[in-house]
């Protein structure tokens, strides 16, 4: 249930009152390194402005029973590996010494 005063009312008025939510490309969801959007500080803040929203629009944070995450991404073999390929320090991580 997308963070939403009216439907919240509305699932309240019907008995309602858990929810379940789900993001499908969350911050470095397939080869995104950028450190600003994936470093813990980031990861953090960006599932803190979810849970924002969710209570700005009047729920309480034991309201969400379940949210899910994408963890099967369609990757496109070798093709792909371009995108650690043109990142040095991501390469990096890949390399077994």
């Amino acid at each position: 249930m997308p963070p939403d005063k009216n439907l919240r009312q509305l699932m309240l008025q019907t008995g309602i009152n858990k929810i379940t939510w789900a993001v499908y490309n969350p911050p470095g969801y397939a080869f995104d390194f950028d450190e600003k959007e994936t470093s813990d500080t980031a990861i953090k803040k960006w599932a803190q402005d979810i849970a924002r929203q969710y209570i700005d629009a009047g729920y309480d944070v034991k309201d969400m029973v379940a949210f899910g995450l994408s963890d099967e991404p369609g990757w496109y073999f070798p093709s792909v590996f371009k995108y650690v390929n043109e990142n040095p320090k991501t390469l990096k991580g890949f390399i077994l010494i």
